[in-house]
């Protein structure tokens, strides 16, 4: 029988939640499908050291990107072609072979760059209410999922001294990109301002330069980069911290509810309808005099580990309802 063929494309040069379910969403598919990667060249984060070798991976400069698509896509002659982020999705074209296209809308809902599509798949109430109109019952939301774990298994003692910090002391910590969107300029700004005995702020996540030449002398702010092990991370942190302004859903958050790590995170279109039915610490996006009190409890108090319930986030059932999603448009 036939093997459906299915592409995926992101275009961006960096390296976040998008791109992590993305890759975790092909390498599921790819035992069952014929899946192809199109990345941009400049994108050095996305390789076969993530990616699944059953998977081809087609790279494009920025020059001529919608002639060099077009191209890769007739000689693939897919079924699906399924598009990440707001570059690939806006020019991309229906008229260059026979095939479904679809997206998911992993940030804020731009309706020029969707006016292709056959479908849509949402991460939150919001943009359902946003898109219900332009796709009415082509749209299929989801919950995102904890991706795959490819760990180096690094211990934790071997990352606390690595770090230079003490085996005994309390870390905050935080995975994303250094984005105005993600905050990490508002916990920076607070945990800077408390200096508490013994304590530790670790940020992991790329665009970081700038951050790091402002906070270079406080040696309990370690703002270390992309990760490709993050989840090694996660092993040293005490209580993850998720300052984001806003977010489509906000992927890190379900990876420390995994490792079952005490919570403190903003409320935002992504996760409002969904994160306070669990027992986490919020404060309001942007308040910083709340982030403070946050942070201040959760180190007096140092709560312990706890089991979330993370039945509604498996990976199984949601890419099933992605591949039916692709046969229904």
């Amino acid at each position: 029988m036939k093997k459906i063929k299915i592409i995926h494309i992101n275009l961006s040069s960096g390296f976040a939640g998008a791109e992590r379910h993305m890759i975790d969403l092909i390498n599921h598919q790819s035992k069952d499908y014929k899946t192809y990667l199109i990345k941009s060249k400049k994108n050095t984060f996305i390789n076969y050291s993530i990616v699944e070798k059953k998977t081809k991976i087609y790279k494009i400069s920025n020059f001529f990107k919608r002639n060099s698509l077009r191209k890769i896509i007739q000689k693939i002659n897919p079924d699906i072609v399924h598009t990440h982020l707001g570059d690939a999705s806006r020019i991309m074209s229906k008229s260059w072979g026979n095939f479904k296209l679809v997206a998911t809308c992993h940030m804020n809902y731009k309706k020029k760059h969707y006016n292709n599509h056959d479908g849509i798949i949402l991460l939150n109430k919001t943009q359902e209410e946003i898109v219900k109109e332009q796709f009415s019952n082509k749209i299929l939301r989801i919950n995102l999922w904890p991706p795959s774990i490819k760990s180096k298994k690094q211990t934790k003692i071997y990352l606390l001294n690595k770090l230079n910090i003490k085996k005994k002391s309390y870390i905050f910590g935080s995975i994303g990109r250094f984005h105005y969107q993600k905050g990490f300029d508002l916990i920076l700004k607070v945990f800077n301002k408390l200096q508490l005995k013994n304590c530790y702020l670790v940020l992991i996540g790329n665009g970081h330069t700038d951050y790091k030449k402002i906070y270079k002398n406080n040696n309990k702010i370690k703002i270390l980069g992309h990760k490709n092990n993050p989840d090694d991370y996660l092993n040293i942190f005490n209580t993850f911290v998720f300052p984001s302004r806003w977010e489509s859903f906000g992927l890190s958050l379900i990876e420390a509810m995994r490792k079952n790590l005490p919570i403190i995170t903003s409320v935002n279109e992504g996760n409002k309808d969904w994160i306070k039915k669990y027992n986490v610490t919020l404060f309001n996006s942007d308040n910083e005099g709340q982030l403070k009190n946050a942070l201040l409890k959760h180190y007096l108090k140092k709560p312990k580990k706890q089991r979330y319930n993370l039945i509604n986030f498996q990976s199984n059932i949601i890419i099933k309802k992605i591949n039916k999603f692709y046969k229904s448009i």
